[in-house]
């Protein structure tokens, strides 16, 4: 990220907007998740469920604070600067690849799958204009 001294105030004011970026990416796919998952478990287990997702991305947040710490242990501030500061971004596009894979094979949600079965119901259902020649 270019400095102040680089670019002047453009440089909290873009690491401000990628963070609110950031932040609005992150919200979507929390409550995304949280709605997939709540959808897919029975009711007597959303507890358990939406907790161990909860579990899995307050995980993921501890893994990223505990490589930063790594990270400032084992290499020196020049090393950082150099090329160390780019292995938490290597570790995170690999867990990216990972995810993307893992997508492949959700399924959609039984509620959802009833509701476009609905929907269907419906759009066939209805009267068609005809043209009279």
């Amino acid at each position: 990220m270019p400095t102040y001294a680089t670019i002047g105030i453009a440089a909290p004011l873009s690491l401000l907007l990628m963070r609110i970026m950031q932040g609005a990416a992150i919200g979507g796919e929390m409550l995304g998740a949280w709605v997939f998952i709540a959808e897919h478990t029975p009711k007597q287990r959303y507890g358990l469920a939406i907790g161990t997702l909860t579990l899995g991305i307050t995980g993921g947040i501890l893994l990223g604070s505990i490589i930063a710490i790594t990270i400032e242990y084992y290499f020196t501030e020049q090393q950082i600067v150099d090329f160390a500061w780019r292995i938490p971004f290597i570790m995170g596009g690999l867990f990216g690849f990972i995810a993307v894979y893992l997508r492949r094979f959700l399924q959609e949600t039984p509620i959802f799958k009833e509701l476009r079965h609905k929907e269907y119901y419906v759009m066939s259902c209805q009267l068609r204009p005809f043209n009279v020649t």
